[in-house]
């Protein structure tokens, strides 16, 4: 069984990803718009929790979970970023 150190740093190394896969998807500037807080407000924290689910019980159950809620905070992001570049097209 993995340590809690371990948990944790499977824990980091999946938020990371994360990270990097929303850089990937947002336009510059975005952080700047309010809105897409609003959208990815409750995706995010659906994530934060089941990423700590993960660290406290590291099943296969809960990994799916942390996975699910990947997927939804990347998809809540790629529409803040549709209506936020809609929005700049349209000033």
């Amino acid at each position: 069984m993995a340590t809690y150190d371990e948990r944790q740093l499977e824990g980091r190394e999946v938020y990371e990803k994360l990270v990097r896969r929303i850089a990937e998807v947002v336009p510059p500037g975005i952080n700047h718009w309010e809105p897409a807080f609003e959208i990815v407000d409750g995706p995010c924290a659906a994530f934060m929790l089941a990423l700590s689910a993960l660290e406290a019980d590291p099943s296969d159950r809960t990994m799916a979970r942390v996975t699910a809620a990947y997927g939804r905070v990347i998809e809540a992001w790629r529409v803040a970023a549709a209506e936020y570049s809609a929005e700049k097209s349209e000033a």
